[in-house]
């Protein structure tokens, strides 16, 4: 099971999450880290490496040309690297920004469903609520609406108190044969700082922005928060009920001794 919180400013939105089992896969432009999926490249190297990485870009972008062509080709982006590294290093960091905001979409999910601090910060200050997926129909429903290769699946995030920092000409060389596990690594590494998210996302590949509808099977639990008012949590039942959920329902509260919720199964 893995969870969504959400404050009901979107009511809509919400609705159709528990009705629907309607996600949403943003853009990490949208993002409250400024670190998030930013990939950081070191883009110091030597001539030697540079060029055999230039060798290997040509290749790609050239395969009609022969080797007098790619020389000439090689030649010229070796002048303009020692005339103009520094600016040719912050261009190529801007367009690898840009394109991995252009072809990620990201749907956050967390593994608790009773953290304070989550329901503080991404369910309106407790009055929200969380809801409880089944990521076996989760799955199912991603392979039905994804063509091969589009969806990379649940990935776990990974906290550190480094950032990770890539020699980019040297992992772009050995990209082939690394596998695409490194760059999930890159993908999926946060500051230390947000570990009680105890986040997994489900990533989709060279589509962002868009709703995924999984059906109201695959909500099997709803949390209202310890502060919701009247009006949502009777609205949230008459929803479920209207569709003909199944899925159970639990009222949260404060313990007394505790900094901690309980639970209470209300259907």
């Amino acid at each position: 099971m893995l969870y969504k919180y959400r404050g009901f400013e979107n009511r809509g939105r919400v609705l159709k999450m528990i009705t629907e089992g309607e996600i949403w896969f943003a853009s990490p432009g949208g993002f409250n880290d400024p670190f998030d999926m930013a990939i950081h490249y070191d883009y110091n190297t030597d001539i030697k490496t540079y060029r055999k990485w230039l060798l290997d870009v040509c290749r790609t972008d050239n395969p009609n040309a022969n080797r007098q062509q790619r020389r000439m080709i090689i030649d010229d982006a070796l002048r303009k690297f020692r005339r103009k590294q520094f600016q040719m290093q912050a261009d190529l960091k801007r367009h690898h920004d840009a394109t991995i905001l252009k072809s990620f979409g990201v749907c956050c999910m967390a593994e608790p469903h009773d953290d304070i601090l989550m329901w503080a910060h991404y369910a309106q200050n407790h009055a929200g609520i969380c809801v409880g997926f089944d990521t076996n129909d989760l799955i199912e429903t991603c392979k039905v609406r994804f063509t091969f290769g589009k969806l990379l699946g649940f990935l776990p995030i990974t906290y550190a108190e480094e950032m990770p920092l890539i020699p980019f000409y040297e992992y772009s060389l050995k990209r082939r044969t690394m596998g695409a596990q490194e760059g999930f690594r890159l993908l999926t590494t946060k500051s230390a700082h947000w570990g009680y998210e105890r986040e997994v996302r489900l990533l989709s590949w060279q589509e962002t922005d868009f709703t995924l509808r999984a059906g109201r099977e695959a909500v099997r639990e709803v949390y209202l928060g310890c502060r919701v008012n009247a009006d949502d949590k009777r609205e949230v039942l008459e929803a479920l009920e209207r569709v003909g959920s199944t899925a159970a329902v639990y009222q949260a509260r404060t313990q007394e001794r505790r900094f901690a919720l309980a639970f209470d199964k209300i259907r």
